[in-house]
């Protein structure tokens, strides 16, 4: 037999969705003005309700259980912040509650709507990773518009608070910033923690320092990643970095990566971490000083130019140090720099815009979010057979978000959809 939750007693109490019945004082009528603000911290589940218990208004607190006795479970009976609770509404009256003066609280049995309550079971029982998909298609478009662009400047947000927290780090040294989340980006999915790691232990000021000798900045990144701590005997560019980072790592912080960490399986030869790493030394190279030149783009083109990128001669015929291959010319794809610039510039140049307060360059980053195609990944075939297909890069990151924070946890009930779904059942 399926539970029901408290978190959807929540929903239907709040919702409206539900029948009423006082196994309290006999002949007690209780009327619901106002259900109260949800509260998702501590203390009592909704503030400022306001409920008629007979003749009388009470405004304060609710709290809400699946059995009465989880009052007493959870301690409420030891705690000053639920005195103030005018009423507690159950699913199953086990037992009466009191406050800590000992006295009793009005208790409301809530008997849940059984289509709405079916409703909610189809979407959080049913097995697919979009739990809502065979509603979708008659879902309203423009709610469900709406809900996207909600969900894309969400996440937007969640990546402006990291672009904050990085640039608190760096004192505010807004090139150095862009430098390590662009570094951050290039690992993609499979590799973004080494690459975080990298970008942190290799300082940009001594990779600028340098940038007019590409092996020099190639021996600095490869050293740091850890892949020249072996001896290749007959492989000539293998041993000139290796010299070279030997003679520059007192220069650098410690080291806290080894080739090992990196990850090469089911990851096709153009994204190997050796392949990428070689890429990023080709921006460094070609583009930085870069943060002066993202914020002077008009036109979201520009930007592709920056990330039109090769590598060092030496890993067209080499996958990994040591090791020859089909010879090859690994440029970066077309979609690789869309997603950096998706996932990397375009949230440090829309946060550089809400620091300076210059709304033109919070919408020039918004605009060129619509400018660019959907991102191309699992989460999107996903969203393309339940019948949405993103128009645009807004549109894709609006989806992630939702996918990501909604549909993975199963918080039906706290989205837009879900509720319009569970809601929506007439009662």
């Amino acid at each position: 037999m399926i539970k029901i939750s408290e978190e959807y007693l929540h929903f239907a109490w709040k919702s409206g969705l539900f029948l009423k019945e006082n196994p309290g004082e006999a002949n007690q009528i209780i009327e619901i003005s106002n259900p109260g603000e949800h509260n998702l911290s501590s203390g009592p589940d909704f503030f400022n309700a306001r409920v008629k218990i007979d003749d009388t208004v009470w405004a304060g607190n609710v709290e809400i259980h699946v059995k009465a006795s989880d009052w007493y479970r959870h301690e409420h009976d030891k705690d000053p912040a639920y005195d103030s609770v005018i009423l507690h509404v159950v699913l199953e009256k086990d037992c009466d509650v009191h406050r800590i003066n000992g006295e009793k609280i009005p208790v409301l049995k809530l008997i849940p709507l059984n289509e709405n309550l079916k409703q909610y079971f189809n979407l959080i029982l049913d097995r697919s990773e979009i739990h809502c998909r065979r509603d979708l298609p008659s879902f309203n478009r423009l709610l469900l518009k709406d809900w996207i662009t909600k969900m894309m400047i969400a996440r937007l947000q969640e990546k402006t608070n990291r672009v904050f927290k990085i640039l608190e780090n760096n004192q505010y040294d807004w090139e150095e910033t862009l430098y390590k989340f662009i570094g951050q980006s290039f690992g993609f999915k499979t590799n973004n923690i080494p690459f975080t790691l990298l970008v942190e232990a290799t300082p940009l000021k001594l990779l600028l320092k340098y940038r007019n000798n590409p092996e020099t900045i190639n021996a600095l990144l490869f050293g740091q990643a850890g892949f020249l701590e072996d001896m290749i005997s007959g492989d000539t560019y293998y041993d000139t970095l290796r010299k070279e980072y030997q003679s520059l790592k007192k220069m650098l912080p410690q080291k806290t990566l080894y080739a090992h960490t990196w990850k090469f399986m089911r990851s096709r030869p153009a994204n190997f971490p050796t392949v990428r790493i070689s890429q990023f030394a080709s921006l460094v190279i070609k583009s930085f000083p870069l943060f002066a030149q993202i914020t002077e783009c008009s036109d979201v083109s520009m930007m592709k130019e920056f990330f039109r990128l090769n590598t060092a001669k030496y890993w067209e015929d080499h996958m990994l140090f040591g090791k020859t291959g089909r010879k090859k010319n690994y440029r970066m794809g077309k979609e690789s720099a869309e997603s950096i610039i998706i996932n990397a510039v375009l949230p440090v140049f829309f946060s550089y815009g809400k620091f300076r307060m210059r709304n033109d360059m919070r919408d020039r980053a918004l605009r060129f979010y619509e400018e660019l195609p959907p991102e191309k990944n699992e989460i999107m075939n996903m969203w393309k057979k339940a019948g949405i297909t993103p128009e645009n890069a807004f549109e894709s990151q609006g989806l992630l978000q939702l996918f990501n924070n909604y549909c993975k946890p199963r918080k039906c009930l706290e989205c837009l959809i879900g509720y319009k779904l569970i809601s929506r059942v007439v009662r």
